[in-house]
């Protein structure tokens, strides 16, 4: 049985499981977005799930590193961010493999923002309405503002910050309509 939702509590899920990637960078900059305002976030990056997430019985026997992150970052949340790279014109499939191994009532009635991201111009539309059908089986209600990142090798700097003003800009807003929903 799942955990009661906390209030306040949104986890922000990085997408992928490359090392160094930017989506771990936009997803750390909403994380800081969000205490901004007061308000509390989790992050959770793909690269830090066991590696031997795939096993033969990874839908009914989960380890207890996995049921651990379901416990931490999925039951306990009522909203969740997704920062989803485009990777061959949809999503990562290790997303997808998380997705399927999280058990489907952990999910339900909860809402989702997304934000997809790209290096080509389109900022990962398609990927994010490929997956906003996902989440729609899964019952989780998702924001209508899905923002389109394109071009984000020039969007963030070294250090891992957004320098771009209009980006950063569009992902304030994105936090603040994501509070409200």
């Amino acid at each position: 049985m799942p955990k009661k939702a906390l209030i306040g509590m949104i986890t922000i899920i990085s997408g992928t499981n490359r090392k160094d990637s930017k989506s771990d960078v936009i997803a750390k900059e909403y994380s800081r977005y969000l205490k901004d305002l007061g308000e509390e976030s989790q992050v959770l990056s793909l690269i830090d799930m066991p590696k031997d997430i795939i096993q033969d019985d990874m839908y009914s026997n989960h380890r207890q590193a996995i049921k651990d992150i379901y416990n931490k970052f999925i039951a306990p949340v009522d909203k969740f961010v997704f920062v989803i790279p485009e990777y061959n014109g949809g999503f990562p499939g290790i997303l997808k493999l998380f997705i399927d191994t999280v058990p489907p009532a952990m999910f339900y009635g909860k809402k989702a923002g997304l934000v997809g991201v790209s290096v080509g111009r389109a900022g990962n539309t398609r990927g994010t309405d490929q997956f906003t059908n996902v989440l729609n089986y899964l019952q989780v209600n998702v924001l209508h503002s899905k923002p389109p990142l394109s071009l984000i090798d020039t969007l963030v700097d070294e250090q891992g910050t957004i320098t771009h003003e209009v980006t950063e800009k569009i992902l304030r807003t994105h936090v603040e309509v994501l509070l409200k929903f």
